[in-house]
């Protein structure tokens, strides 16, 4: 079994909605680990009984059992607002991306990030716009 490896510094994920057209603006958390194999998490969307819950709970993931940390939630009734601090990480994971998705009515934004292990900050990689079509 693999242990947690505590981060220099939290890793805070988002994951809110507005509008009618589908805004919405999503980390997602890319963790690389020594055997190349890449495993993906964000923050959960899911309402539970079709109701909001609010408050403060620990993150417990089936796919990355080692994955620590607080899932914060202050959803609307028409909207998603969550966030979560990720503090500890799998001890064989190698490399931290934070890959972030940001949709207006008109364009949808991709941007990427590192994160540096060993510091805990954070730099951006890359940035792709696409333009999508909305009814």
């Amino acid at each position: 079994m693999v242990g947690s490896k505590p981060l220099p510094k939290p890793i805070e994920l988002v994951y809110r909605t507005w509008g009618s057209h589908h805004q919405h603006r999503k980390h997602v958390l890319v963790l690389v680990k020594e055997n190349g194999e890449r495993i993906e998490w964000q923050v959960p969307t899911f309402r539970l009984n079709g109701r909001s819950r609010n408050g403060r709970f620990a993150i417990k993931s089936r796919r990355i059992p080692e994955l620590q940390g607080e899932l914060i939630i202050t959803d609307s009734n028409k909207n998603l607002n969550r966030r979560a601090m990720i503090t500890a990480v799998p001890s064989d994971v190698v490399k931290i991306y934070i890959k972030e998705e940001y949709c207006s009515s008109k364009k949808c934004r991709e941007t990427w990030y590192e994160y540096d292990m060993t510091t805990g900050e954070i730099r951006q990689t890359q940035e792709v716009i696409e333009t999508i079509e909305v009814d």
